[in-house]
């Protein structure tokens, strides 16, 4: 599927970007402008940005560990990008507390 595709190429990009620079607050615009330096986006204008990650918000968030907002506000539209820390492993008893790292060397 070519849109699924684009997607991913798309999703990998703002991946690499937050990763390298950080969280993002700014237009749609900004974001294009910024990402297209990095690489040849599968979009060729910055509102299709929105159009893309708009549906992704929970594959963003659950795969690439990033919190995607689309806020709109009446004189601007902002983008918010922000990692988020991932889920604790739950196989790691020591990390939820259940067991003291001191009485289990012993």
């Amino acid at each position: 599927n070519r849109k699924a595709e684009k997607r991913s190429v798309l999703l990998t990009a703002v991946y690499e970007f937050v990763t390298e620079q950080g969280d993002f607050h700014g237009s749609a615009t900004e974001l294009f402008a910024l990402l297209s330096q990095k690489q040849e986006l599968p979009i060729k204008q910055p509102n299709a940005l929105s159009r893309m990650l708009n549906p992704a918000t929970s594959i963003l968030e659950q795969d690439y560990g990033i919190r995607y907002r689309n806020e709109s506000t009446g004189e601007a539209r902002k983008i918010h990008l922000e990692r988020i820390p991932p889920p604790n492993d739950d196989s790691d008893d020591t990390a939820k507390g259940l067991t003291s790292p001191s009485l289990s060397s012993q």
